[in-house]
């Protein structure tokens, strides 16, 4: 979340110079790469919620992991908006990001309240969920109705990092169950299992040409051609 931070004054660069379309590619290249390197870390945090719970608090009651995956879904959503936000501040636009955060915030009091009676204990981090979810949405869509850009393109640097979080949490999975189940097992399958979830994201990443120079020079130089 440094890297996102520091793109704010690269965005009000951009802005003031007017280079409209520059500043667009570099939101876009900054989300997918929050994708690609948000997605890994939650896909870890859900498939390993029951090591995770044990070594930490050696808790293992079901309740505690289903709170961890419903969260942590959340929780990638709002760290997914992070460009959005640093972007709508940096074009001299924070009340979109305090909008975002209102309604996040409205929501998730609602929300937790009304499914937790619902629901039961599981309402309370799913309302928190849905309205991380709600304020990100309503965030970078309203960027995208700034910049003229489709919706779709809210969806479309997804669709790489879901698809190779299939193979990389069943790997993670595998690790998990055959490291053991004592403590030093679970430290174990934790270990491994963040290693291949790591490597296969970056893999694949490099791949797709998400972790490029050209990015990295972007953020260094917001007043190139990049």
């Amino acid at each position: 979340m440094k890297l996102v931070s520091a793109t704010l004054p690269v965005a009000s660069t951009l802005n003031a110079a007017g280079k409209h379309e520059q500043l667009w590619h570099f939101y876009e290249r900054g989300t997918r790469a929050l994708a690609w390197t948000g997605l890994p870390i939650f896909v870890w945090a859900a498939v390993g919620a029951g090591p995770l719970l044990f070594v930490w608090a050696e808790v293992r009651a079901l309740e505690a992991q289903l709170t961890v995956w419903i969260l942590c879904a959340g929780m990638f959503l709002s760290v997914y908006g992070g460009m959005a936000k640093s972007v709508a501040v940096g074009i001299g636009k924070p009340e979109t990001e305090m909008y975002s955060s209102l309604i996040a915030g409205v929501l998730n009091v609602v929300l937790s309240v009304v499914l937790l009676l619902l629901l039961g204990f599981a309402g309370a981090p799913l309302g928190t969920t849905i309205a991380f979810a709600a304020g990100s949405v309503y965030l970078m869509a309203s960027l995208h109705t700034h910049f003229g850009h489709s919706m779709y393109l809210l969806v479309r640097p997804l669709i790489g990092p879901l698809l190779t979080a299939v193979p990389a949490g069943f790997i993670a999975w595998f690790i998990i169950g055959l490291a053991g189940d004592s403590f030093f097992g679970n430290v174990i399958g934790l270990v491994g299992s963040a290693l291949a979830v790591g490597l296969i994201f970056m893999g694949t990443g490099m791949r797709a040409g998400i972790f490029t120079r050209e990015f990295l020079r972007s953020v260094r130089n917001p007043g190139g051609n990049g």
